[in-house]
């Protein structure tokens, strides 16, 4: 199911002069952040981003925009 939700939202992805905007969800303790072109599945630690940011930013995205906040559903605010 949730293979399914990824795929459909990754095609869903826009790319704006070139550079990608990204979504990301939450599976317990992991953190899918999701690309026009793939998928990362991370934790919640920022420690464990760093693929993730330097694709971002190899990709055209300014470094700060790649802060995954929030990066667990309870910091949520909705």
């Amino acid at each position: 199911m949730i293979d399914e939700v990824l795929k459909r939202v990754k095609a869903s992805l826009l790319t704006e002069d070139g550079v990608p905007y990204y979504a990301h969800f939450y599976r317990g303790d992991e953190l899918i952040v999701v690309f026009p072109r793939k998928l990362f599945y991370v934790t919640s630690k920022k420690e464990t981003w760093g693929t993730v940011v330097d694709y971002g930013v190899s990709n055209g995205i300014p470094r700060d925009q790649m802060d995954i906040r929030p990066c667990r559903v309870e910091d949520e605010t909705y």
